[in-house]
């Protein structure tokens, strides 16, 4: 039986350098066609009842029956040491460092008491096996790129949209002169209507990644993608959608009444999930 959706909600967008998730469906975010943006992904839970475990890149959620990894970080998308932590889907976490744990809010009490460096011990049950699974706490610099964005939601649409990130801090942009906006993760874009144009509202971090030299900033009102001319956010974010991967992206833009021309190499992968948590 699916749960009911609340009428507020929130979709918590994760950006990752070099990752291979799929860009999900939640209020308005693009969904790729054909594969050109990786599988798609979304997952309900109720807040507080979701965390990431940023070392493998996992998502753990607490169920009726405590602790589950509901999704395991493909090997590709972590560092290093952490390529062989065996974690795997479906795993259940019932210890951490000797100590039982059932919640969410234990397990990040739980990972924040234990030093940088020093060994995070998980005692898990596969098919009914106990098990250790073990790897250090790793620090913040050594860990692949994440930003968060969250996308609040009501009856009339977005109303707001929030980031935390390592490099941007926090910052919040209210709906209230906007109109229809649309994160772009693959893009490192949040575009929306603003007084009739498509403007860009926040650039993410993984754009410097895509965009070395003429960067798209904040402020930016975009006017064509690949030659065309764009009139609306719900275009530019389809028409890059269908852009083939490896292919030149050019988007051409006014800033301070100067035009300008952005131009990077679409990624196989825009490297987001999506959690869609109600509330």
């Amino acid at each position: 039986m699916l749960r009911k959706v609340l009428t507020a909600a929130a979709c918590l967008i994760l950006i990752l350098s070099a990752s291979s998730f799929g860009l999900g469906d939640c209020p308005g975010t693009s969904k790729g066609s054909s594969g050109k943006e990786g599988g798609v992904k979304m997952m309900v839970f109720d807040k507080g009842s979701v965390t990431i475990l940023k070392e493998t890149g996992s998502i753990i959620v607490t169920d009726d029956k405590g602790l589950k990894v509901e999704m395991a970080g493909p090997e590709e998308t972590r560092t290093g040491k952490y390529k062989d932590v065996d974690l795997q889907k479906g795993d259940r976490i019932i210890m951490l460092n000797g100590k039982r744990i059932n919640t969410v809010q234990e397990f990040e009490d739980g990972y924040r008491a234990v030093e940088i460096g020093s060994d995070i011990e998980l005692g898990v049950k596969r098919d009914n096996i106990m098990m250790i699974v073990s790897f250090p706490r790793a620090a913040e610099d050594d860990l692949p790129m994440m930003q968060a964005m969250m996308i609040t939601e009501d009856d009339q649409g977005i109303s707001s949209i929030e980031t935390a990130g390592d490099e941007t801090g926090i910052k919040k942009i209210s709906a209230e002169d906007l109109t229809a906006i649309k994160p772009v993760p693959g893009a490192g874009l949040v575009v929306a209507e603003k007084e009739g144009d498509v403007t860009v509202m926040m650039v993410l971090p993984n754009a410097k990644e895509l965009m070395k030299e003429n960067r798209l900033e904040e402020g930016d009102i975009i006017i064509s993608l690949q030659g065309d001319e764009i009139s609306t956010s719900k275009q530019f974010a389809g028409e890059y959608d269908e852009i083939p991967v490896g292919s030149k992206v050019s988007i051409n833009y006014v800033r301070d009444g100067e035009t300008g021309t952005a131009t990077f190499t679409k990624q196989e992968s825009s490297g987001a999930m999506e959690l869609k948590i109600e509330r």
